[in-house]
């Protein structure tokens, strides 16, 4: 029998939870056992991986916000000492810290990533170079096409997202917190509703509109409001998948 050689990364995807280093280690693509990333917490800027402060950052703050939510939370911790003797007299915990051995669900830093779009790498082993459509580098790359794509396996993917929306408000919605990295804001960061309309489009599965299936108290429609006041109707209220503009 012919077995493949797993790599040192895989032994990672066996773990169902993660600290917050070893999850910011294998989202900027290199193993938290290597030696030379092992403490890079403690070393110069110029040594640290590309892209770990800004991962470190935005999952510290998920956790504190609440979006994340850790299997076991740990916050950092001083050494306290007598102000007389000067002799340690024991530790206490700093308000609203997050310590990096805090640990986190892998389902919950994929739900993460996926938020924001991200869908390859460690954690989305069957992306990567199967779907170069979605790399910016690529000289045939469509925005449009990524966003759609994405914005269809980050929705479907997060039941959590569609709570009182149907797929296409759950797009549209997701579309504009993206606009600006898919082409779909004007120079000025105006929103381009009229292409976040086609792209919620192509990527809405339920095509036959309808309500939402999940309603949430929070997005009880407003009360009927008499003709002159009547308002007009938002982007991600029209469910009309009819011919798409292009």
């Amino acid at each position: 029998m012919v077995t493949q050689k797993m790599e040192s990364l895989d032994y990672w995807r066996f773990a169902t939870s993660l600290t917050i280093f070893q999850a910011i280690i294998l989202i900027v693509g290199f193993d938290p056992s290597d030696a030379d990333v092992a403490y890079c917490e403690n070393v110069s800027l110029d040594r640290k991986p590309k892209g770990y402060l800004a991962v470190k950052a935005a999952l510290i703050e998920a956790i504190k916000s609440g979006e994340v939510k850790p299997t076991h939370y740990k916050p950092i911790t001083e050494t306290a000492y007598d102000s007389t003797t000067g002799d340690a007299v024991g530790e206490y915990a700093l308000p609203n810290s997050v310590d990096l051995d805090t640990t986190i669900p892998v389902s919950e830093i994929k739900a993460f990533l996926s938020r924001r779009g991200v869908v390859t790498g460690f954690f989305f082993p069957d992306g990567g170079a199967a779907e170069e459509f979605l790399d910016p580098s690529n000289p045939c790359y469509a925005p449009k096409l990524a966003a759609a794509v994405t914005g269809w396996k980050v929705v479907s993917s997060d039941m959590s997202l569609l709570k009182g929306k149907t797929p296409k408000q759950a797009l549209v919605k997701w579309l504009r917190e993206n606009a600006r990295q898919y082409g779909l804001t004007d120079e000025e960061g105006k929103f381009n509703d009229l292409g976040i309309e086609e792209v919620a489009k192509v990527a809405n599965w339920n095509t036959d509109g309808g309500a939402a299936r999940t309603p949430s108290s929070t997005n009880l429609p407003p009360p009927p409001v008499s003709k002159k006041e009547s308002k007009p109707k938002r982007l991600e209220d029209s469910e009309d998948d009819g011919i798409i503009p292009f």
